[in-house]
C-alpha cells in the first residue's frame, strides 16, 4: 500500500513533513539553540519533551525583550508549534508501536489481543488481490495445487469466498480451452490420428493397426496446439512504443550489425512485404527440445516457444510464447507436431492480428522466419539426415567421409555447392526415407511458411557445435602436451583474473573443465584464453 505524504496547513499553505524537518532546523539556528543544549536530558525518552520546553523559555524571554514583533517572525511561532506537535505526535505513535511488537513467540501467544478477532478493513479490490497471489506463486514457484491451496488460505479469512478455491475453477480461469486444440496420435508408431472431440469412434490406427482407447484418461500419447494471438497482442501492445519504433522509424546501417533487424534475411523479408503490411507485420523465432518430465520417467516433454524479433532485445527471451506441448515416450514425429502448428501460424499470416498499437488499430500479420534448434533436433525439424549420416550437413553439399568409426567432414580438393531453399524443396517432394536425395529424407513443415527459407532459415548449434565441440577440442590440442604443474599454473592465473559483472558465469579451474558449461566455455575462449 503507497504511503502518502502527511500535510500540515499553516496559514494558507500546506506543507510536508519533509519541508517541516527543514524547517525546523533553520528556525533552531535562529533560535539560539546553544542555550538550550545545556538544558539537555541524558534521558533518551524525554529528550524531545525537554527540547520543547527548552525552546518555549527561550520563546518566553525573547517575548519579554522584544514586544513588537513582525509578522515574519509571528508566522514562525506558528510554525514552530505545528512542528512541536507533529514531531511529538510521531515520537509517540514510534513509542507506541514499539511496545506492540512481541519479543517472542510465547510473549505473542499470552497477549490477550493474539485470540480476538481481526476487525480492521480491508482496501484491496478482488483483481488486485487476484493478481498478488498470482505474482505471488511465479516469484516464489509454487506448484499448481500449492497456488490452489493459497487460494483456498485467502478465502478462509474472509466470512465469505471470494477467490477460486477448487483446482477446476482456478484451471478454467488460467487455462482456457477455447485456445488450446488436443490432437491424439498413435502410442506405438506416432502417427497421426486426429482431433480430440472429433474422433471417439477410432478405436485402431491405420498405420500400425494398434489398438487405441482415446476415451482413457491416462492415455499419454498426444500433443496440444496453443493460438498464440493473445499473447502476440498483449506483449505488442505493452511494447508498443518499441514496435513503432521498429516498424515506422528505424532506418537499418548497412555497415552496422546492432541487432536482427540489421541481418540481411531480416531486411530481405521486410521488403518484401506487400506496401499496405511494411507497417504492420511481427516476425517470430521458434524453438523446441526435448525435457524429461522426470528425472526418472521414461515420458518427456517437447515445448515449442515463438520469440517475437519487434519486442526489446532485453526483453525477448523472458517473454517466450507456448505454442506446443507434445507427450510421449519417443521423439515427436515433426511431420506430424510441426503440420498443426504451421496451420495455426498461417493463419494468422492470412488472417492477422488485432492489435491497439499507440491508439491505433492495426491487423498485424506473423511470420515465422528462423527456426533456432540445436543439432539433434535440426535434422528431423528440417527433414534430411543427422550429421552422423551422408550429406548430413544443413547448409552445403559435403558428402562426408567414413572414418574411424564415425562420419568426418574433412576439407575438400573441389568446391562444395551450397544448399539453397528452391532445389532443396524440389528434393523434398521427391525423396523417402528409403531413398533419399542429397541428404534430404523427406519434405519438411516448415517449407508452407511463405516466408521462411528452408536453409538460412536455421541457425548453428552455437552452444553445442561452437562452444562445447570446436572450443572444447582445440583446447584439448593445447593442453594435451602440458605437464600437471603447467595445468596448475594455469589454474592459479585463473583465479587471478579479475571478470567485470558483465560475466554473469565465472570459470572454473582448467583442471576441471570436463565439468564446465557452455558459458563457461564461452568465457574462456573470448576472454581467459587471451591472457594465458
Amino acid at each position: 500500500m503507497k504511503r502518502y505524504k502527511k500535510n500540515i496547513d499553516v496559514g494558507d499553505e500546506a506543507i510536508t513533513k519533509r519541508t517541516a524537518e527543514r524547517y525546523k532546523a533553520v528556525i533552531n539556528e535562529n533560535l539560539n539553540f546553544e542555550e538550550v543544549s545545556s538544558h539537555h536530558s541524558s534521558d533518551d525518552g524525554n529528550v524531545l519533551e525537554n527540547l520543547v520546553t527548552n525552546q518555549d523559555i527561550l520563546c518566553a524571554e525573547n517575548s519579554n525583550k522584544v514586544t513588537n514583533r513582525t509578522s515574519t517572525e509571528s508566522n514562525e511561532l506558528d510554525l514552530t508549534n505545528h512542528l512541536r506537535s507533529l514531531l511529538l505526535e510521531d515520537e509517540n505513535e514510534c513509542l507506541q508501536q514499539s511496545c506492540n511488537i512481541p519479543k517472542n513467540l510465547e510473549e505473542m501467544i499470552q497477549n490477550v489481543d493474539f485470540f480476538q478477532y481481526i476487525t480492521c478493513p480491508i482496501k484491496v479490490k478482488k483483481g488486485e488481490l487476484f493478481l498478488m497471489i498470482l505474482k505471488f506463486c511465479v516469484v516464489n514457484k509454487l506448484s499448481f495445487l500449492g497456488m490452489t491451496n493459497l487460494f483456498k488460505l485467502f478465502n478462509v479469512i474472509f466470512e465469505s469466498p471470494v477467490m477460486p478455491e477448487s483446482r477446476y475453477s482456478v484451471d478454467k480461469l488460467l487455462n482456457p480451452k477455447e485456445f488450446a486444440e488436443f490432437h491424439a496420435v498413435c502410442h506405438n508408431c506416432s502417427a497421426y490420428i486426429g482431433k480430440y472431440g472429433e474422433i471417439t469412434s477410432v478405436k485402431q490406427c491405420n498405420i500400425c493397426q494398434a489398438e487405441l482407447d482415446l476415451d482413457n484418461p491416462s492415455n499419454t500419447s498426444y500433443f496440444v496446439i496453443i493460438d498464440p494471438s493473445t499473447q502476440i497482442r498483449d506483449l505488442i501492445h505493452f511494447y508498443e512504443n518499441h514496435y513503432d519504433y521498429v516498424v515506422n522509424t528505424r532506418v537499418s546501417k548497412p555497415e552496422y550489425i546492432e541487432d536482427v533487424y540489421d541481418g540481411k534475411e531480416y531486411r530481405s523479408f521486410v521488403n518484401s512485404l506487400l506496401p499496405e503490411d511494411k507497417h504492420s507485420y511481427v516476425s517470430a523465432v521458434f524453438n523446441t527440445d526435448g525435457a524429461p518430465k522426470f528425472k526418472s520417467s521414461q515420458y518427456s516433454i517437447w515445448p515449442l516457444y515463438l520469440m517475437l524479433n519487434e519486442l526489446p532485445k532485453q526483453d525477448r527471451i523472458n517473454k517466450l510464447i507456448t505454442c506446443g506441448l507434445w507427450f510421449n515416450k519417443k521423439k515427436p514425429d515433426m511431420s506430424v507436431f510441426l503440420s498443426t502448428f504451421v496451420d495455426v501460424i498461417n493463419k494468422l499470416t492470412s488472417e492477422g492480428i488485432s492489435c491497439n498499437v499507440k491508439n491505433e488499430n492495426k491487423v498485424l500479420k506473423l511470420h515465422v522466419l528462423t527456426c533456432c534448434v540445436d543439432s539433434v533436433a535440426r535434422a528431423p525439424v528440417q527433414g534430411i539426415k543427422q550429421f552422423n549420416g551422408k550429406y548430413g550437413c544443413s547448409w552445403c553439399l559435403h558428402p562426408g567421409e567414413w572414418a574411424e568409426g564415425s562420419m568426418r567432414y574433412p576439407l575438400l580438393t573441389y568446391y562444395v555447392n551450397d544448399r539453397d531453399h528452391e532445389k532443396t524443396v524440389n528434393d523434398m517432394l521427391h525423396a523417402t526415407p528409403d531413398n533419399p536425395i542429397n541428404g534430404i529424407k523427406y519434405p519438411s513443415p516448415l517449407i508452407n511458411f511463405p516466408k521462411f527459407n528452408i536453409i538460412l532459415g536455421f541457425t548453428v548449434d552455437y552452444l553445442h557445435c561452437c562452444l562445447e565441440g570446436v572450443a572444447s577440442q582445440f583446447t584439448e590440442y593445447h593442453l594435451q602436451s602440458m605437464s600437471k604443474d603447467d595445468i596448475e599454473e594455469l589454474d592459479e592465473k585463473i583465479n587471478k583474473i579479475t571478470a567485470p559483472h558483465q560475466i554473469s558465469r565465472l570459470s572454473r579451474p582448467i583442471s576441471i573443465r570436463k565439468d564446465w558449461k557452455a558459458r563457461e566455455w564461452e568465457n574462456y575462449v573470448l576472454f581467459y584464453s587471451v591472457p594465458l
